[in-house]
Formats: structure tokens, C-alpha cells, sequence
């Protein structure tokens, strides 16, 4: 693997991704993860959390008008 090479792929891949995040979830469940997802993947080392799982999990099973 060419060193830093995901470091700086993420500088594209975080607002991809928090963009994705926010368009399937919508509201505010996508506004919160995209932020979430935005930090989480701009920051090297915090990479290893699953926000499009949790995202998924919080509004199968708590449903989305908690925060919405």
C-alpha cells in the first residue's frame, strides 16, 4: 500500500460521504450523521466507527421521529 494514501483519499471520500449519508436518511437524522460521518471521516485513526451502520440501526429500531 503507497503510505498515506488513505489519509489523503479521505480528504474527497468525508464530504462524499456525508453528503450520501444525509440524502438517504434526510431530516435530521441525515443532517446529525452527516456531520458526524463528516468528522468521523476527515480525522485519520477515527475511521474504524460505522456511522452509516449506527445511522441505519438508530432509525430501524428507535425510529426516525425521535429526531425528526
Amino acid at each position: 500500500m503507497v503510505p498515506w494514501f488513505a489519509e489523503v483519499a479521505d480528504v474527497v471520500w468525508a464530504p462524499l460521504s456525508s453528503y450520501l449519508l444525509y440524502r438517504w436518511f434526510g431530516g435530521k437524522v441525515g443532517i446529525a450523521g452527516g456531520i458526524i460521518n463528516f468528522i468521523e471521516e476527515a480525522f485519520p485513526g477515527l475511521d474504524f466507527v460505522p456511522t452509516f451502520t449506527l445511522t441505519w440501526v438508530w432509525v430501524r429500531f428507535f425510529g426516525r421521529s425521535r429526531l425528526n
